[in-house]
């Protein structure tokens, strides 16, 4: 009997060691049964000196499978290109793990861009099981010199006039002056060189009135250009040098007395010519 009992005992051990064990779920059904990545859209660019700020929006919610965010930055378009063709990402943020204020994740800084050069960017998040985002609308941007210089009337004997080429002050009688001020009959001017002397260089100015932030424009309608206008605190100025660019101008302050009054001026410079994205 007990002969009987060990033996039915081997069968049925036997029998549940043949039985197939569960096998793990594949990659794909794990992928299935997370939730769904958030997307980035409305995209925004930008250019600043030698950077570029890019903000963006998140169509769904931020959960603990998202990872980071992918940044693609190329000279040339990444539309239509598979995940294949993309480029390394040039920046991988935030590096392991959702950290902090969720608008954190609405804005990255790029840096060590060159002037000059046209940048096509887009981005992607990037969740855990490999998964990765559709990308985000492309934007681009050109970064360029931006800074703040004061000009002293032509009559005192500082520095009066502004070489954009070389980014540098220079007197109102350089041959590299780009932009001068003057007061005449107690009125502050921003006048092209060649209205000082004559066989100077001739800049085109165009008032766009007042405006106390610095925006961006992808784009300056057709400007009626002309030789001079009067600096106002506030206003927005866009200049076109002898060489073919465009820099765009805002008064920040006025002061001094004679024969030292000076202007205080924000400026960026589009180094490539013809181009009115600043």
């Amino acid at each position: 009997m007990i002969r009987l009992y060990t033996c039915l005992l081997g069968v049925i051990l036997v029998l549940t060691g043949c039985a197939s064990a569960p096998k793990p779920p594949s990659s794909s059904e794990i992928s299935n049964q997370l939730p769904e990545l958030p997307l980035p859209i409305n995209l925004m660019g930008q250019a600043g000196d030698q950077q570029a700020q890019l903000h963006w929006e998140l169509q769904g919610e931020l959960n603990k499978y998202v990872l980071g965010y992918q940044i693609f930055v190329s000279d040339k378009p990444l539309a239509g290109l598979s995940t294949a063709q993309l480029p390394a990402p040039r920046a991988t943020w935030p590096p392991y793990h959702l950290d902090g204020d969720s608008n954190d994740w609405t804005h990255y800084q790029l840096d060590d861009l060159k002037n000059g050069e046209r940048y096509y960017i887009h981005l992607r998040i990037v969740g855990s099981n490999q998964r990765v985002s559709a990308p985000s609308n492309e934007v681009t941007v050109i970064p360029r010199p931006e800074g703040v210089i004061k000009l002293y009337e032509t009559s005192s004997k500082s520095f009066s006039a502004f070489d954009f080429s070389h980014l540098e002050l220079v007197s109102s009688t350089s041959q590299n002056a780009d932009i001068v001020f003057d007061v005449r009959q107690k009125v502050p001017l921003l006048r092209s060189p060649h209205l000082r002397q004559k066989g100077l260089r001739k800049t085109g100015i165009v008032d766009l009135k007042t405006s106390y932030q610095f925006p961006q424009f992808n784009e300056v309608p057709h400007l009626v250009l002309v030789a001079e206008e009067q600096a106002e605190v506030g206003h927005l100025f866009v200049i076109h040098t002898a060489d073919g660019n465009y820099a765009k101008l805002q008064v920040e302050s006025l002061g001094g007395s004679p024969p030292n009054r000076y202007v205080e001026l924000r400026y960026c410079y589009q180094t490539l010519p013809g181009v009115t994205q600043f």
